[in-house]
């Protein structure tokens, strides 16, 4: 794999081609790979993408062979500032890792046969487990990768941070996503090490960043090009990014979280060293975050991050011992589990007005809704434990009924056991509540076994036609 994208070559006859077939401008939905005919990935030219001038380029892993989902995210970006996106519909996470080498060998080859890369800037972007592909690649192919964009997960756990590393590291995580305080933790190794980055948090659930921190990220990573010496120096935006985060830092003193204010000041004042001056932020970032408040919040932050790894493994108890490994049916009802894990006290909690209250609650609802709703029904299926799955499901869906995939697993998990009727009505949930993945549906082995069932058909009938209207 290193050896194919590291030494991936372009000739100039086959770099002019294929860049008059490609609009300028607009997303190009699917791509059939050239080099690798089985990969498909969506492809962004910028409407100024000149084929005689090497470009940046950002290849995107979406773990759920979403392409589009992200490209529309970083498409506003890549026009602004010229890069090319790529985006796989073929990366995956929670499983092995050789779907997504082969689809970013795919991506990377196909680039370099047809345009003209700046293989000085290279960047990678991946969310949740494809995040930490994307850390994993960056480590290992040291010096192909400029800068990684990883959202929702960290650090690969094998290769933590080390000041060695040579690429820039951009990540953003959500209040009440379950990887919350993983990030935060890896906020603190990065500076410590004095490795380029930027850890950036929003409001929400695990998931892509919003569409401005999208933005912001490639401007970060231009922002590194600048100090770099890999594109030059843009002294307007550069004070326009340097106001921005002046305010980002108000805002926290405003709202009296000098912790926060101190972390703002820290990045700035890496991230702007000898591209303008500095003025005080060396010195608020110092004096702000000795301060007593945010002494205060910072151990509260570490109390709460304990507290939370220590219910997440009372949790999980809790829940294997509701279906104990080798049994054949749960020693607690579904809802006698809810009660067990207090799922309706969370739900209550995640409604307070005390802001930190309400995220770690929501941020505990969300740590075992995915468990329930995701892993352990993925792990029971493949173990042919189709009960187990079905009772998981149960519990997921009682905390989070608008999940499609939930929804999505309790149908296959139903289908498995035979059970047409409940399969039926699952499938419908599912895509209620947003469920379209065509090709995932007639891949799945298990509907044949409720196929001819009439509720069955009609559900997977209309599934086949709202996702063809999208």
């Amino acid at each position: 794999m290193a050896a194919a994208l590291v030494c991936a070559t372009v000739s100039p006859a086959a770099a002019q081609a294929p860049a008059q077939s490609f609009p300028r401008g607009e997303v190009v939905e699917e791509v059939r790979s050239q080099a690798f005919p089985d990969q498909r990935y969506a492809l962004y030219l910028p409407s100024t993408f000149d084929p005689a001038v090497p470009a940046p380029v950002l290849f995107v892993m979406d773990p759920r062979r979403r392409a589009l989902v992200p490209m529309a995210l970083f498409q506003p970006a890549a026009e602004r500032f010229g890069y090319i996106i790529v985006s796989s519909h073929n990366t995956i996470s929670d499983e092995s890792m050789e779907p997504n080498l082969r689809a970013l060998q795919a991506m990377w080859t196909d680039m370099h046969d047809w345009f003209r890369v700046d293989d000085r800037r290279v960047y990678l972007a991946g969310f949740s487990g494809t995040a930490r592909t994307a850390w994993l690649l960056a480590r290992h192919l040291s010096g192909t990768f400029t800068g990684v964009i990883g959202a929702a997960a960290g650090s690969h756990p094998d290769y933590p941070p080390t000041a060695d590393f040579k690429f820039a590291y951009y990540a953003t995580v959500g209040t009440v996503d379950y990887n919350y305080y993983e990030l935060q933790r890896l906020e603190e190794r990065l500076a410590a090490v004095g490795l380029r980055h930027r850890v950036e948090q929003f409001e929400g659930p695990h998931g892509w960043m919003p569409a401005p921190l999208a933005m912001q990220a490639i401007e970060w990573m231009e922002l590194q090009a600048m100090r770099a010496g890999l594109r030059p120096v843009e002294a307007e935006l550069v004070d326009s990014w340097w106001a921005r985060d002046e305010a980002a830092a108000q805002v926290w003193l405003d709202a009296g979280r000098p912790l926060e204010a101190s972390w703002r000041y820290a990045a700035m004042a890496r991230d702007y060293a000898g591209l303008r001056p500095l003025g005080d932020a060396v010195e608020k970032a110092a004096s702000l975050g000795v301060s007593p408040p945010a002494k205060q919040e910072l151990e509260r932050r570490q109390r709460a991050a304990r507290q939370d790894a220590l219910w997440t493994r009372t949790a999980m108890s809790i829940i294997t011992e509701a279906f104990p490994p080798g049994t054949e049916a749960p020693a607690l009802a579904a809802d006698q589990l809810a009660r067990e894990l207090e799922v309706a006290r969370l739900r209550k909690a995640a409604g307070s007005a005390n802001a930190d209250e309400a995220s770690d609650a929501q941020r505990r609802l969300n740590t075992i809704e995915v468990q329930l709703g995701f892993y352990l029904p993925r792990e029971a299926l493949s173990r042919a434990e189709y009960v187990r799955a079905a009772y998981h499901l149960e519990v997921a869906v009682q905390m989070d009924e608008h999940s499609p995939v939930s929804w999505y697993l309790t149908a296959v998990a139903r289908a498995r056991l035979r059970e047409p009727r409940e399969a039926a009505a699952a499938l419908a949930r599912a895509i209620d509540c947003g469920y379209r993945n065509v090709a995932e549906f007639e891949a799945e082995s298990a509907f044949r076994n409720v196929a001819k069932d009439a509720a069955f058909a009609a559900a997977a009938g209309r599934l086949r036609a709202v996702a063809s209207d999208r």
